[in-house]
């Protein structure tokens, strides 16, 4: 494959950031999402007190304490993201950039049998990870004090695209058993769809010092889609003020899998006196899709009418696998397997929340927790068009806040307020990176990123469906 390794090094970082963030992101933090009305405003410190929605999530055993035969639904919510890049082009360049979206949505039933009577069931619909990232850059032409860099050449043009669409949907079954007054099991069974489609544009011109031009342009396309299953196995202990609760995320079962790639490519120019032409692809390659074992454990206390949650979590690491493995012809084609390789290390994140009694009908929700990043390694079509010396890494941990309202009401519970969520990240310069303008605040960083999610719920829980649950349940017992 062609490759420019300095300049666009240089000239791709921010991109990269941003890749990262809306992809990576979701992927390697593992509370990077939050579900169900109240649980989001606790920033999912509720391992051990679900009391919305999101129970077959967090802790399956908790579904015994929900009493009502419920259809819930949860309003859907939006987020504000917004990334600021300091020096992220050299010198004093900055740039920035915002996302408004929709957020991951859940849907939950509950029900019981009558033959079955300290035993809970569940159906649940959430989608686990959802994003559309869409990037265009373009430089212009850069003249020799930019390109200084790059040995001969005098002016250059790069215009670079990247897309990536990941979504991940969940369809659940939940069973819990209360075997003693003080006691609850339960588990969640998730069958998961997952599908991930990336590709990569890049188009290169250099005037070289010789007056002759050069000329490159690479494409490359790759796609996974897998179904499997998540089982996610709860235990809660209960007396009259404290609940003790643990989650247990068991790895990602593969079923079907499948994933496809493809490469295209040409240069021309005085490179060699010659040019190239290149086109290959692969519509059944071998691939894996790995998560890693995890095991939560959470508080809640009661004080007088109000609760406090906390919550401790632990993910194990999961040593380097070849996500997508590269046939012998894309290795020859100079596609670096290593770009396409997966790693995680071990993370241990906290957080805690209350529930403040202002009168009968109104709670005022306050939450903080960690999210630190787990990923070594990941999937990143961006770095096949850089050196393959570049080494840029710039996952992120996140620090989640939640603030809110839950105001009860006879038909139901309405759920106001919001979550910020925030980063910071400084690009090391790397031996390997010949850039001359670094950021002058900073010695040997390249550059500074911040990106912040301000996220706004207004989620109003329904119990609807209830007289025609009771019916259908005395149709079922006759």
């Amino acid at each position: 494959m062609f490759k420019i390794s300095n300049l666009l090094t240089f000239i791709s970082t921010g991109l990269l950031i941003l890749y990262s963030h809306n992809i990576n992101a979701q992927e390697g933090n593992y509370n990077f999402e939050q579900y169900g009305n109240q649980s989001s405003l606790l920033s999912g410190n509720v391992i051990a007190g679900v009391s919305d929605l999101a129970i077959t999530y967090y802790n399956p055993s908790s579904l015994v304490f929900n009493t009502q035969y419920n259809f819930l639904i949860n309003v859907k919510a939006y987020e504000l993201n917004n990334f600021d890049y300091k020096y992220v082009f050299g010198g004093d360049r900055s740039a920035s950039s915002s996302q408004f979206r929709g957020l991951p949505s859940i849907v939950v039933g509950n029900f019981k049998f009558k033959s079955l009577p300290n035993h809970s069931f569940a159906y649940s619909f959430l989608s686990r990870h959802r994003s559309d990232l869409n990037l265009s850059f373009s430089t212009g032409v850069l003249d020799s004090d930019v390109t200084s860099d790059i040995e001969g050449f005098e002016q250059v043009a790069l215009d670079l695209d990247i897309s990536d669409k990941l979504t991940e949907e969940w369809i659940g079954l939940t069973w819990a058993h209360q075997p003693s007054k003080n006691w609850s099991i339960g588990a969640s069974a998730f069958l998961s769809i997952y599908n991930l489609r990336s590709s990569g544009d890049f188009l290169f011109s250099g005037l070289q010092s010789n007056d002759d031009v050069l000329v490159g342009t690479e494409k490359i396309r790759f796609k996974q889609q897998t179904y499997g299953l998540f089982f996610k196995l709860g235990a809660t202990w209960v007396n009259e003020n404290l609940k003790i609760g643990t989650t247990i995320t068991l790895p990602h079962i593969a079923v079907i899998k499948k994933a496809e790639i493809s490469t295209q490519g040409f240069f021309s120019g005085s490179i060699n006196d010659s040019g190239e032409i290149t086109q290959l692809s692969d519509d059944d390659i071998e691939n894996k899709r790995k998560t890693a074992f995890g095991i939560e454990g959470g508080i809640e206390y009661t004080l007088g009418k109000h609760k406090l949650f906390g919550k401790l979590q632990w993910f194990l690491a999961l040593g380097e696998y070849e996500r997508l493995s590269l046939s012998e012809q894309f290795i020859n084609d100079k596609l670096a397997q290593t770009h396409f390789n997966e790693q995680y290390k071990s993370v241990f994140n906290f957080g805690v929340g209350a529930e403040i009694h202002i009168n009968e009908r109104l709670r005022l929700l306050l939450s903080f927790s960690s999210d630190f990043n787990a990923h070594e390694k990941s999937v990143s079509i961006i770095n096949e068009f850089v050196s393959d010396q570049a080494n840029i890494n710039i996952f992120n941990d996140f620090w989640h806040f939640g603030i809110g309202t839950d105001f009860n009401i006879s038909w139901g519970s309405i759920v106001l307020g919001g979550t910020y969520a925030s980063s910071r990240v400084n690009i090391p310069q790397d031996d390997s990176q010949n850039i001359s303008v670094l950021n002058p605040d900073i010695e040997g960083v390249l550059s500074e990123i911040r990106y912040q999610r301000l996220r706004f719920i207004v989620g109003i829980e329904l119990p609807i469906f209830e007289k025609t649950i009771k019916q259908l349940k005395r149709s079922l017992s006759n």
